[in-house]
Formats: C-alpha cells, sequence, structure tokens
C-alpha cells in the first residue's frame, strides 16, 4: 500500500530536483497530491494506492487498487479502470474540456460529476453508481451503456446548456428518485430503437436513427428536435413542448385514440422540415405561443 504526503519530495531530492518533481506532482499542507499537467495517475498491477486526501490528474490508468475512502478525486482526461479495482464514498468530478473516454471494469461510482465546458465522456462500459449523477457541463454520452444507480435514492441532475445522451437501445437512467432537468438542459435519445420516458425534460433531442417511442405523457418548456433519419412516436400519448426543429418524422400513433401534441410554449420562432404523420382523425397538432412554427415537409 503507498500513501505520498509532502514530505516524499525530500525522499526523492532536494534542490533542482525537487523542482523537477514539483512538474511531475506536489501534495500540499493538507496532503492533497495533485499530478503535474498532462500527467497520469498509474496505480500498477499488484499496487494499493491509498491517499490521506484529494487526488487531482489529468488521466487515471488503474491496473491495480485504487481505494479513495471519502476523498475527492478530479479527472481532467481519460479514466481507464480496464483491469483494476476503485472504491471511494466520496465524488468523482470530471472536467475535461475536450472528448474523453471512461472504461470503469463495471465498478461503482458513489457521487459523479461532470463538469467541463465543451467536454464530452464516453462511456466504454457500464457506468454503475451508488450516489448522485450530476452533469454540470459538457456531454455524458453514455453510448450503447447504462449509468443506472445500484439501488433506489439519489439525484440525477443535468445542468443548462449540459447534455446526457442515451445510445443504443438504451433508455433514462434508472432507479434515481429525483431528477432535476432544468429548463436549458438537454436529453439526447442518440441510439437505435428507444423507449423515451415520461420526464419533465427541459429539451428532448431525437437523433441516431430507428424509432424512438414515447412511454408517457411529457410536458416540457424547451425544444423537441427530431433528427433526420429518425421517428418520435408519441404513441398516443400527450405532447407539450416550448418548440419542435429538426428533419425527422413527429408520429402520433396508431388509430386506437386521438391524441393532442401542442407546440409553442417557449414563443420562439422554428422550423420542422420533417414528416407529421397520423391516420386517427381525431389526431391534433395545437401550436400556442407568439412564436411562428413553420412547417415545410410533407404533413
Amino acid at each position: 500500500s503507498t500513501t505520498i504526503t509532502g514530505n516524499d519530495r525530500d525522499t526523492y531530492g532536494n534542490g533542482a530536483i525537487d523542482s523537477d518533481l514539483n512538474a511531475v506532482f506536489t501534495v500540499d499542507a493538507s496532503n492533497n497530491l495533485t499530478l503535474g499537467t498532462n500527467r497520469a495517475l498509474l496505480v500498477a498491477s499488484g499496487e494499493t494506492f491509498t491517499p490521506g486526501a484529494q487526488v487531482s490528474t489529468t488521466d487515471i490508468d488503474i491496473a491495480g487498487t485504487f481505494t479513495m475512502a471519502a476523498h475527492a478525486v478530479t479527472v481532467a482526461g481519460d479514466w481507464d479502470a480496464t483491469s483494476g479495482a476503485f472504491t471511494s464514498s466520496g465524488t468523482v468530478t470530471f472536467t475535461a474540456t475536450s472528448t474523453k473516454s471512461i472504461t470503469n471494469n463495471v465498478q461503482s461510482f458513489n457521487n459523479v460529476v461532470f463538469n467541463g465546458s465543451g467536454g464530452q465522456w464516453n462511456l466504454k462500459d457500464v457506468m454503475a453508481v451508488a450516489g448522485d449523477l450530476t452533469v454540470t457541463a459538457g456531454t455524458l454520452n453514455l453510448d450503447a451503456f447504462t449509468a443506472n444507480r445500484a439501488s433506489s435514492g439519489g439525484t440525477l441532475s443535468v445542468a443548462n446548456d449540459a447534455t446526457l445522451k442515451i445510445g443504443g437501445t438504451g433508455t433514462f437512467p434508472s432507479n434515481y428518485v429525483t431528477h432535476t432537468l432544468v429548463e436549458l438542459s438537454t436529453i439526447d435519445y442518440s441510439g437505435t430503437t428507444q423507449t423515451v420516458t415520461a420526464e419533465s425534460y427541459g429539451k428532448l433531442s431525437i437523433s441516431g436513427s430507428g424509432t424512438k417511442t414515447l412511454g408517457g405523457a411529457i410536458t416540457f418548456p424547451g425544444a423537441l428536435n427530431i433528427a433526420s433519419g429518425t421517428i418520435f412516436k408519441a404513441d398516443n400519448q400527450t405532447v407539450s413542448a416550448g418548440s419542435l426543429t429538426g428533419a425527422g418524422e413527429l408520429a402520433f400513433g396508431n388509430t386506437t385514440s386521438a391524441n393532442t401534441i401542442t407546440i409553442g410554449t417557449d414563443t420562439t420562432d422554428s422550423t420542422f422540415s420533417g414528416v407529421i404523420s397520423g391516420t386517427d382523425p381525431g389526431d391534433s397538432l395545437v401550436k400556442t405561443g407568439s412564436g411562428k412554427l413553420t412547417l415545410s415537409g410533407a404533413n
């Protein structure tokens, strides 16, 4: 087991050598470990690393055992625990401002925060969460994997201008008791055949390919964007959205009952160049608000 403190710099050298070591790592008076810019923390196979305080690094490569207890971890780059083990009762914060990857070896984070303007974190396997999942800035891309909570509890939150992308055949992460999706947050169903759960979305994006079927009535203040090559099937559920954009297909559903889709509550101008389809004569598209909705497709 390895513990690093401020005194370790004296163990490895002094004077000019200490200055060189400061470019690799520093340990402050509170024993917080900070790796230098573009440096990676490697926990080697067969080793156990148990820091006594916070750790900040660009990349993390865990081949051994990394035990953080309640101490915070901040990662500006990639997370790779392909052949190692990680345990924590604290918070891991990802702060990248570009595209990075997370390989978690199906292990559990406690609280995990994504907070990097322009950053995107692509999951390479399942990410289990024991506490809260927070997307403050940037995009968390689940790809074909999940970020479910291990048991019922906690909060999943997506902030203004942040995005949660759900790919594959996945649906909204499960077992979070509280869902906080503020007005300018985006949930993007970016996979193939998917179920869109009934949530209080901020903005809802339908992208990727295939048919996305709505699982319940939804009312939300932001834009509903349906990308080309996708079908958003309302499936006889009531929909109310701030505006409508995109070039895909908005389908009312089957003929068993009429339903209503209301667009325009955010009062902005928008254009939908895709198809609006429905066969029940009672289906209704209602335009409300002061903004202009332009339909330029075959409807």
